[in-house]
């Protein structure tokens, strides 16, 4: 099988750390009707500091394209107000060479009332790149 989905998960707090481990959690079962179709593996990226969620992806994306990679699926997690970290992370996967086929920041995340069901938003977007980008492959799930 040569069809991979890679999804980098960079997140920036502890907190965000919880909702990542959920997210990966809920990847995972949620798309295991697929495994024999398209193989997807989640890399969580904690931002420890003075970090940036951009360096650690742009570090993340440079890896993936020595690895072969085609497919690559954003996510960030951003506890607080920070435009211009969402922008850079935007504008990185607006402007890359590499492969991104999908970017969605999260902003904000200590104010959400129910984080659940923002990752079963990220993992239905997810199941729908899987859906759209092997569709023949797929028919008969």
């Amino acid at each position: 099988m040569d069809r991979f989905i890679e999804i980098f998960l960079t997140y920036d707090d502890l907190e965000c750390g919880g909702a990542s481990d959920a997210l990966v959690e809920h990847l995972q079962r949620d798309t295991a009707p697929f495994a024999g179709h398209c193989r997807l593996s989640v890399r969580p990226l904690p931002i420890y500091d003075q970090d940036s969620h951009q360096v650690t992806l742009r570090n993340a994306l440079e890896e993936a394209s020595r690895e072969g990679i085609h497919s690559i699926i954003v996510f960030s997690l951003l506890k607080g107000d920070l435009p211009e970290e969402y922008l850079g992370i935007k504008n990185l996967c607006r402007t890359t060479k590499w492969p991104v086929i999908r970017c969605e920041v999260l902003t904000h995340l200590e104010n959400y009332s129910d984080v659940g069901l923002s990752i079963q938003n990220l993992v239905r977007l997810v199941i729908h790149d899987i859906l759209t980008k092997y569709p023949d492959e797929l028919q008969e799930l």
